[in-house]
């Protein structure tokens, strides 16, 4: 709350958030209590509803220490999906480095083969991976795209990459420290 007066932090922070991010649990499972009291639902300390589930014996129980059932089933679903997620992403980025590898090979000329044994393996991993929704989506398009971006200096890439109201002062940092050259 002090960071608040002083600017350090957003404007309305409440005794509920500092309860809220105690390093005590008992302060914490008060703030909790609080805030489900507050909103009717089971809500994260960034005041989004993680469960509508909310009545006496949860509240009880969370000023007991014990986090409520229907928020623990949400944070395991919300878990599982992120592995899963980045699973995909593990898997695709694979082959992407694979890729751009060997389309970058021979002095950028690339190896046509090793792309093409790439590609072959995306299509076996389709087929294998078909309603999973672990599936490579647009590979080939998305290769064009990443090849392209793959043969610009690092600079330049972090520049189409940053925030734009970040480009002019990114652009300048660059200029300093002899990068854009």
């Amino acid at each position: 709350m002090g960071l608040d007066v002083v600017g350090g932090k957003p404007s309305g922070v409440s005794f509920n958030d500092v309860l809220r991010q105690s390093p005590v649990a008992l302060a914490r499972a008060l703030g909790d209590t609080l805030a489900y009291m507050d909103t009717g639902a089971v809500v994260n300390s960034q005041g989004r509803m993680v469960s509508p589930d909310v009545n006496a014996m949860t509240l009880v129980y969370r000023l007991m220490g014990f986090y409520p059932a229907s928020a623990t089933r949400a944070n395991d679903f919300t878990r599982v999906g992120k592995y899963q997620q980045q699973y995909a992403l593990e898997i695709s980025s694979a082959y992407k480095t694979a890729y751009i590898k060997a389309a970058m090979a021979n002095g950028g000329k690339g190896d046509r083969a090793a792309m093409q044994a790439v590609l072959d393996q995306v299509e076996w991993w389709n087929e294998a991976a078909q309603g999973t929704g672990l599936e490579i989506a647009n590979f080939r398009k998305n290769m064009a795209r990443a090849l392209k971006e793959a043969k610009l200096p690092a600079g330049e890439r972090f520049l189409k990459a940053a925030p734009k109201a970040m480009r002019d002062q990114a652009s300048t940092w660059m200029q300093l420290y002899g990068a854009d050259q």
